[in-house]
């Protein structure tokens, strides 16, 4: 019989053994270099870590790719208990489309055996060399059949360097989601592009549907650093949900140039969702530094529907030099930081009054935002630019300047608006034609909101030849106009309204003690859609402003005395005289009829102006005068009786005469 103590003394050394085992236990924790590698020879490092209680002075490291031994590492550092280090195994040679499975373990921790070998290796399979340079997509003999396919390939391999797809002409008939991609940054960009050159030659197409999901033509869900140039991507067919593209999960750094961005004709009206759009954002996200930038939509119920987070805004949207053709809603940005809007023509084809039309409409917006150098050309659409909730600061104004808009309709219709308590927003040498026939909803400029504030209006041209309101300040919005003056204030019906509507310039003035320096006339625009301006008075007639250097056409503007609006005057459109223009007027006083005698022979055309005292027109006309022209006929009848002022004006040249017509 053996003694208790064998048994005891037995215990103990199975108990040493046990910890002298478990005390020396180290493994490969991860492969960390083997993502995002490009072809050549590259440094391959892993993680090893101490999983035992005994510090670690020596391990080896074995490794193989695709089942072929690689040189061990023995590694001769100490390593604490609970502590990883990355140690650099070796490098390996990568080719080009290659394949690879790396494994990596330990052994002999401190020269002994691991028995816990569940923790020693570490695998990483099937990866495959990122990709860089530029690839062909379509046509003869491409790397890529078609998008799909080399959209598979980026997803799969990642970037290791600047990709460029040059796409070969041709109808791809695809619908494509565009992934966050492993390597991407500014330098490792995307670029996809016709390798033509023309953005008509390659059409990446999907056909509309009923359904909101899956919604697009082309996707871009949460890529970044990636840009489409000179292509056209379309919706077809005659479903209702017709987004041509849609940018969602923080899409950052994207960039479209000179693409077509076409949807269905057969669905242009108007949508609250943003379901037919050419390009969808929703608002659950920031895509930031967004920039759209000389593109053609046409066909889009809504052109650009781009929101931000509702908690954080977007930043970096910037929408420059792109034309908007049959539409709804031209631009529509929400929750953004200071965006940009500059340079674009939007174009309203049909002349059936809608009141569903907005080319460009801001909400929520914060920040000094720029809406600049824009032609909207509504013919009966009722919103031009319409902002809001835009507020930004003291010191870094919003910037509304150098835009023409033409806007109309027998219902509401409003050139520029300024609504729901905006502020700090100044609006600056803008030329603004509304038609419209409304006398109480119609308005060429028009300011709302019980908290707006910070309002600033000089320089501008609000027209109404139509006989809405030249401007409207609603009564709560009064004391949020900080300055308004040197603006031309023209409406056939009623100069403006504060407090109540006010039918002259002089009525507007006394009323809301304002714009002093403004006149009132007829801005004499080329055409009803051509806002350049023609009349003399307006000529010279603003102050300089600091933000405002040149004008829509990038003409500069003169240093001390500009002119009003957003055209500058340069007088090359018409020809001019070097001298007034000599003529008298009989009788004086006149009651029924006025007529104009030429005193000499002049070969041009003029403008015929009758004013009034405050400078509103009453009546004009254009008269082409040449050898056989002696004397001009004007109608008196319906014109009240006083003291008027009657010109003749022609490029640099104006000459007024005084004037009473009597009863």
């Amino acid at each position: 019989m053996k003694s208790p103590y064998f048994f005891i003394i037995t215990l103990i050394i199975i108990h040493f053994n046990v910890l002298a085992a478990t005390g020396n236990d180290a493994g490969v924790l991860s492969i960390d270099s083997v993502t995002g590698i490009c072809p050549g020879s590259n440094d391959i490092y892993v993680h090893i870590k101490n999983y035992g209680t005994n510090q670690i002075d020596s391990v080896f490291v074995d490794w193989m790719v695709n089942g072929l031994p690689e040189v061990s590492l023995n590694y001769q550092f100490t390593l604490n208990p609970g502590d990883s280090v990355q140690v650099l195994l070796g490098s390996y040679l990568f080719l080009a489309g290659g394949v690879y499975d790396f494994k990596a373990w330990t052994r002999e921790p401190n020269g002994v055996a691991d028995i816990d070998m569940q923790n020693d290796t570490a695998s990483s399979n099937a990866i495959k060399t990122a990709m860089s340079g530029t690839y062909t997509i379509g046509g003869v003999a491409p790397d890529f059949s078609n998008f799909s396919s080399a959209l598979s390939a980026l997803s799969a391999s990642g970037l290791c360097g600047p990709v460029d797809f040059s796409v070969r002409s041709g109808t791809y008939n695809e619908q494509i989601s565009i992934p966050a991609i492993t390597g991407s940054s500014s330098v490792n960009a995307i670029l996809f592009h016709s390798e033509s050159g023309d953005s008509s030659s390659v059409v990446l197409t999907n056909p509309a549907g009923a359904s909101t999901i899956g919604n697009y033509t082309i996707q871009l869900n949460g890529v970044d650093n990636i840009s489409f140039l000179n292509m056209t991507f379309e919706r077809s067919g005659t479903g209702t949900a017709s987004t041509v593209i849609e940018i969602t999960n923080e899409s950052e750094n994207v960039t479209f140039q000179s693409n077509q961005i076409i949807g269905d004709a057969n669905v242009i009206s108007s949508n609250t969702t943003g379901t037919k759009s050419g390009i969808f954002s929703p608002n659950t996200s920031n895509n930031n530094n967004l920039v759209l930038r000389g593109n053609y939509f046409k066909n889009n119920a809504n052109g650009i529907w781009v929101n931000g987070n509702q908690t954080s805004h977007a930043t970096g949207m910037l929408v420059e030099n792109n034309l908007f053709e049959n539409f709804y809603v031209g631009v529509f940005l929400l929750y953004q930081a200071s965006p940009q809007v500059l340079g674009n023509v939007f174009i309203r084809n049909s002349s059936v009054s809608t009141v569903d039309y907005f080319a460009i409409s801001i909400r929520y917006e914060i920040g000094p935002m720029i809406i600049s150098k824009n032609k909207v050309t509504a013919h009966t659409g009722n919103y031009g630019i319409r902002l809001r909730d835009c507020v930004s600061t003291s010191g870094m104004e919003g910037l509304v300047m150098n835009n023409f808009v033409q806007v109309g309709g027998s219902n509401v219709s409003r050139g520029i608006s300024l609504e729901d308590n905006c502020g700090f927003v100044s609006v600056y040498n803008n030329s603004v034609n509304n038609i419209g026939t409304n006398t109480t909803s119609g308005t060429a400029f028009y300011v709302n909101g019980s908290s707006t504030s910070g309002i600033v209006s000089i320089n501008n041209i609000f027209s109404s030849p139509g006989g809405a309101y030249g401007m409207y300040v609603a009564d709560v919005a009064q004391v949020g106009i900080s300055q308004s003056n040197y603006n031309c204030l023209y409406s056939t019906v009623n100069t403006g309204y504060w407090t109540n509507p006010q039918q002259t310039l002089f009525d507007f003035q006394l009323a809301s003690s304002r714009d002093g320096n403004s006149v009132a006339v007829d801005p004499m625009y080329t055409s009803s859609t051509d806002l350049h301006s023609g009349s003399g008075l307006i000529n010279n007639a603003g102050i300089p402003l600091s933000q405002v250097q040149d004008d829509i056409d990038g003409e500069l503007r003169d240093i001390l005395n500009p002119d009003i609006g957003a055209d500058e005057f340069l007088f090359t459109r018409i020809t001019s005289l070097s001298k007034p223009i000599p003529f008298l007027i009989y009788p004086n006083p006149a009651t029924e009829i006025l007529k104009i005698i030429f005193t000499s022979t002049i070969n041009a055309e003029v403008r015929i102006v009758l004013n009034d005292l405050s400078g509103r027109t009453i009546f004009k006309s254009e008269e082409y005068i040449d050898e056989a022209t002696k004397e001009a006929m004007i109608s008196l009848s319906g014109i009240a009786a006083g003291s008027y002022f009657i010109g003749l004006e022609n490029g640099t040249s104006r000459e007024f005469k005084s004037l009473i017509i009597v009863d």
